[in-house]
């Protein structure tokens, strides 16, 4: 979930982040905060982007 990355002040996501997950059964026996920071480092692994002249 992309919106894992989208943050409040104080540094965590609101509650209709884990709303949209409960809905769409990705959020089921897991803590909300497990899940949040399984989302969040899955969104920047799939988005991170090489740079020309680093090793993967």
């Amino acid at each position: 979930m992309l919106s894992a990355t989208a943050v409040n002040v104080g540094g965590q996501p609101g509650p209709g982040f884990y709303g949209l997950a409960h809905d769409i059964v990705q959020l089921t026996d897991q803590p909300e905060d497990k899940f949040w920071e399984s989302e969040k480092k899955a969104v920047y692994e799939t988005w991170k982007v090489q740079l020309k002249g680093t090793k993967p």
